[in-house]
């Protein structure tokens, strides 16, 4: 697609009596770089979007089978970016699994993670179990103190806060 231009050119420059040898050798040198030039960018992008895939796939529920619930939310954290930057190969990749990683609210994080893989890719990005691992779920352990005040210990709290402006 990109070369058919200059592959016109290069035919008709080589068909030519009057052309030299040092002309043909360069249309063929620059019509081999750039194919492999072609190539490779054919290349990398496949591998963003491999990456893509196998970042959204390690948030998948099964996954997090083996995760205690006692474990601390930092441990927790240094595990979800342990996994993360296993399941992807580039180092655009690793670099925005890092990025998420500064990320200060978890709310942002799927909306984060869409718009810059979305960036390096070029296509539309959806990853519904990555998502779904950055919703945020409380739940109330049942407790002596839960129980002695009649409080139901099952209780599931599902939080969904609206995005505080701090100029309002």
């Amino acid at each position: 697609m990109y070369l058919k231009p200059f592959m016109n050119l290069s035919s008709f420059l080589m068909n030519r009596k009057y052309t030299s040898r040092y002309v043909q050798a360069i249309c063929i040198n620059l019509m081999v770089a750039l194919s492999f030039g072609c190539s490779d960018r054919r290349n990398e992008l496949q591998s963003y979007l491999d990456d893509a895939g196998a970042f959204c796939s390690v948030h998948e529920s099964n996954k997090w089978a083996d995760v205690s619930r006692e474990m601390s939310i930092e441990a927790f954290n240094e595990l979800v970016m342990e996994r993360q930057l296993e399941s992807v190969k580039t180092q655009r990749f690793k670099d925005l699994v890092k990025q998420l990683g500064e990320v200060r609210f978890y709310r942002e994080l799927y909306p984060t993670a869409k718009r810059e893989i979305e960036a390096i890719t070029g296509t539309e990005w959806n990853c519904p179990p990555y998502e779904a691992f950055t919703s945020l779920t409380l739940q109330r352990e049942p407790s002596e103190s839960l129980i002695s005040s009649d409080a139901h210990p099952d209780i599931q709290v599902t939080l969904n806060l609206p995005q505080i402006d701090a100029h309002s």
